[in-house]
């Protein structure tokens, strides 16, 4: 009965760094690889690990590269609670961005590539979605919705969904993990462009 089960869809394979940073961190993971409907193998990865009892489900994306210690932090941090979702930082593909927006702890969005989620909050959202059948049920917690002119693509529509069924984004600014990108913007609130930080515990 595993208390945190880390998902990972993957179009595909996982980096080899972040493989062999989980295998030293010891956390259960699931993989799927070849995801060419992303939203959706996320939403199914999360229904399975919330079928095989996890506690804490972490997601990351296969082109994250954590140290073992911040993927250990991710799945034991008393930040997570049924109120309230934990994300790192990492910078987006193009290294012009931290894949997170907003001010506003209560309105804040994010990527999917490095972040940890109560069981309580998924099952809170769960009973608010359908169950939909692909052969096996599963819950759409990460498909895509227009509301108004704004696009809630697959990881802001997870988060959005979240937010209004109780659960708020706390982002960890000391948690700086590397995305497969050779630039690195400074770290908010920063003067000064820094390198990527390990660890994260703070």
């Amino acid at each position: 009965d595993p208390k945190s089960v880390l998902v990972i869809p993957a179009y595909a394979a996982i980096d080899p760094r972040l493989f062999r940073a989980i295998q030293l961190s010891g956390v259960t993971y699931y993989a799927h690889h070849g995801c060419s409907d992303l939203p959706q193998w996320r939403s199914r990865l999360l229904t399975l690990a919330l079928e095989q009892g996890a506690h804490r489900v972490l997601m990351m994306d296969a082109d994250i590269i954590p140290a073992p210690e911040q993927i250990e932090w991710l799945a034991t941090t008393e930040l997570v609670t049924p109120e309230q979702a934990v994300t790192g930082l990492y910078v987006m593909r193009s290294g012009e961005a931290w894949a997170c927006e907003g001010p506003d702890v209560e309105d804040r969005h994010a990527g999917l590539g490095f972040c940890a989620v109560h069981a309580e909050s998924l099952r809170r959202l769960a009973d608010t979605l359908p169950t939909l059948r692909n052969p096996q049920p599963w819950w759409p917690f990460c498909i895509p919705f227009w509301r108004g002119e704004r696009y809630y693509a697959d990881d802001y529509s997870l988060w959005c969904r979240l937010r209004e069924t109780g659960t708020r984004l706390h982002v960890q600014e000391s948690c700086i993990v590397g995305h497969a990108v050779e630039t690195v913007r400074r770290q908010p609130g920063g003067d000064a462009t820094e390198p990527p930080r390990q660890g994260g515990k703070g």
